[in-house]
């Protein structure tokens, strides 16, 4: 009993674990027997996967698909089998020739034709609609090049099937800055476009390679170290390969004024894509003027920042002296500024980071007052008063000056003052 128990067992195992396979037949014109009289006889070596003996199960499912009418067949099997169509009968049996190899859904059409021994037939693999993939040609493709290798041991693209495109991405950029050519390895095609030569261009997009030429075709991009990233891209179209080369590069933003001496230092890069600095020393000289430097350029544009107030539009290269200004008073201990690009411009604004009490006591005897057309200044080392544009006005504790608003730096105090 348990023997019997254990073989239905592994039995019922088998074909649970059995890929089904569907076996689609279709009536050619005319008639080859009665379709109510067609019969399948599956097998692989010794095993036959019909239900009844031979001549096979007789056909009854059907299934319409794409408006023919279909004959369908399960066959349990995990790899190959073969397969035949008869008139299921035993005795005076008319059929197909034995089909062999078939894998996975498969799909006939049984024809009206007898050739004295055989049915004939057409055969697709697939399910009826089923589109076969036309075969794709890939392609080995290299850089080649004086900081790589000149030979087969050069790095090679990835093809993209989803594109039909050759990917090439380069993080140590300055490898680029060196003589290189793209090569078809299959074909032994070395392929080259003078106009990829000099500095790196992103609205270069995608421009036809030539084949051959010698060293002096040879592509380089001779600022590829300023870049971050560089990707090349090739394709084919037609019998012409195209190459097209993307540099990507994260922005320089600098900060720059007296509080620093001129100095130029690299603000932080946040994730969120702006860059902030913070200034805690010297926070008083902000009113003497700063500027904000992005790759190498000086942005600014005669702008008095408003703390806490919204983010201003930054002007590039703007006439020397035409500066930031920024007034931080009361209790603020530091200042954030902050930059971003926004669409095609660049955008800065100051927030007040940390307040602190003892702003107040240091400044405790310290007296700025207007009266009478003079600024006077009490109980300060240094003093100096300068327009809303930054110009210094004066650097005595008494100061005779023309109606206006005014900034006064005392010590480390700063106040804005309006004189009538």
């Amino acid at each position: 009993m348990k023997k019997l128990t254990f073989t239905l067992l592994f039995a019922l195992m088998a074909i649970v674990s059995a890929q089904a396979a569907k076996v689609y037949l279709k009536i050619g014109e005319g008639r080859v027997t009665a379709e109510s009289n067609l019969a399948v006889w599956v097998w692989e070596g010794k095993n036959n996967f019909c239900t009844n003996g031979w001549p096979g199960d007789k056909l009854t499912e059907k299934e319409t698909i794409e408006g023919a009418d279909y004959f369908v067949y399960t066959v349990n099997t995990e790899g190959s089998y073969n397969i035949l169509f008869n008139n299921n009968q035993s005795s005076g049996t008319k059929q197909t020739k034995d089909i062999k190899g078939i894998t996975g859904d498969c799909t006939f059409v049984l024809n009206n034709e007898w050739d004295g021994e055989n049915w004939s037939y057409t055969k697709t693999e697939g399910a009826p609609g089923a589109v076969t993939p036309e075969p794709v040609e890939t392609y080995t493709v290299q850089l080649r090049g004086a900081k790589y290798s000149w030979g087969t041991g050069a790095p090679a693209f990835t093809y993209n099937k989803e594109t039909g495109e050759y990917v090439y991405e380069e993080t140590e950029t300055a490898k680029l800055a060196g003589d290189f050519k793209i090569t078809i390895v299959d074909t032994n095609t070395w392929l080259h476009n003078d106009e990829f030569k000099g500095t790196l261009n992103n609205e270069w997009g995608f421009k036809d390679l030539y084949s051959g030429g010698s060293s002096a075709n040879n592509m380089k991009i001779t600022d590829a170290a300023d870049y971050d990233k560089i990707t090349l891209t090739v394709k084919k179209e037609g019998e012409t390969w195209k190459l097209k080369i993307v540099g990507e590069k994260t922005d320089k933003v600098q900060i720059t004024g007296v509080f620093n001496g001129w100095s130029q230092v690299d603000m932080v890069s946040n994730p969120n894509g702006t860059y902030t600095y913070e200034v805690e020393e010297n926070m008083a000289a902000l009113s003497e003027g700063f500027c904000i430097l992005i790759n190498g350029v000086h942005y600014a544009g005669n702008i008095a920042l408003d703390l806490d107030g919204d983010a201003v539009d930054l002007k590039d290269n703007p006439v020397p002296g035409n500066n930031l200004t920024l007034i931080a008073e009361g209790d603020v201990a530091s200042v954030i500024l902050t930059v971003a690009k926004v669409g095609d411009k660049w955008t800065v604004k100051a927030a007040t980071g940390k307040t602190s009490s003892v702003a107040g006591v240091d400044a405790a005897g310290v007296v700025i007052a207007a009266a009478n057309g003079e600024i006077v200044v009490e109980g300060a080392q240094s003093v100096a008063v300068y327009t809303t544009a930054g110009a210094l006005v004066s650097t005595d504790a008494r100061t005779r000056v023309a109606a206006g608003l005014y900034i006064v730096r005392a010590d480390n105090v700063v106040k804005k003052v309006i004189v009538k």
